[in-house]
């Protein structure tokens, strides 16, 4: 929720809370100009009602419709996450005639980059398929992972690549919480970013650390990366005082 959004709320609050003020002091008699026995609309106001006879009926069930649907629409848009869906799994061409084990497949790097903190270890590249597998017969054991052909692509799950991502931030210095979402096409990620920082981390430097975080993961999915949003929060408590 942003500042626009709470700004719209506190507002319609604060309506809200004066109307029922305004009314209890009304019913109360302690609203100057006001009688509590008289009735709340006017006989004028209750003829000129009474003269649309059924149609008063439609249109104050048509109003309430209305009002009912506004509101379904406005809370399923306060309640869903904002932004885009969810990035799907990414999808990368395998050659033909690689192995793949049953271990968890990891997010491939390319080039000196270094990879995301907290991503699983890379293993060494699988050794030329040998007929019949070390002990023979299809499927056999080679290096203590059973072998299987690859279907063709390489199926990398999102949400192991926002672990990763989220857990490559947490380990920055100066931020002590952090939280990502991945949105967008597989072939066009986009992020959200949720931090938590010390109040006495330098943000300029944390920026940085920021940006090298994303091009680790851009070399790590193989995909250029958007940052959309940043979001940070400072606790709200004392600098740290150095003596």
């Amino acid at each position: 929720m942003n500042a626009g959004n709470r700004a719209l709320w506190i507002v319609v609050s604060l309506l809200l809370i004066g109307l029922g003020v305004l009314g209890v002091l009304a019913h109360y008699g302690r609203l100057p100009g006001t009688d509590p026995s008289l009735p709340l609309l006017s006989p004028d106001v209750r003829d000129w009602w009474n003269s649309w006879d059924v149609w008063a009926t439609v249109a104050a069930v048509a109003v309430g419709l209305i009002l009912a649907v506004l509101g379904v629409m406005l809370m399923r848009a306060q309640l869903r996450r904002r932004g885009r869906a969810d990035m799907p799994d990414l999808k990368m061409p395998a050659e033909r005639g690689a192995l793949a084990t049953t271990a968890p497949s990891t997010p491939p790097s390319t080039g000196p980059a270094q990879p995301l903190v907290g991503a699983a270890p890379t293993a060494p590249p699988p050794a030329p398929a040998v007929p019949g597998g070390a002990h023979g017969g299809d499927g056999g054991v080679m290096g203590g992972a059973r072998s299987r052909p690859v279907p063709g692509t390489l199926r990398v799950e999102a949400g192991a690549l926002r672990h990763a991502l989220t857990a490559d931030l947490r380990h920055q210095r100066g931020v002590e919480g952090a939280d990502v979402r991945l949105t967008g096409h597989a072939d066009d990620p986009h992020l959200r970013v949720w931090l938590t920082i010390d109040p006495n981390a330098d943000l300029t430097d944390l920026r940085e650390r920021v940006v090298a975080v994303v091009d680790r993961f851009t070399v790590t999915a193989g995909r250029p990366a958007m940052v959309d949003e940043v979001t940070v929060r400072v606790p709200n408590r004392a600098p740290a005082r150095v003596r």
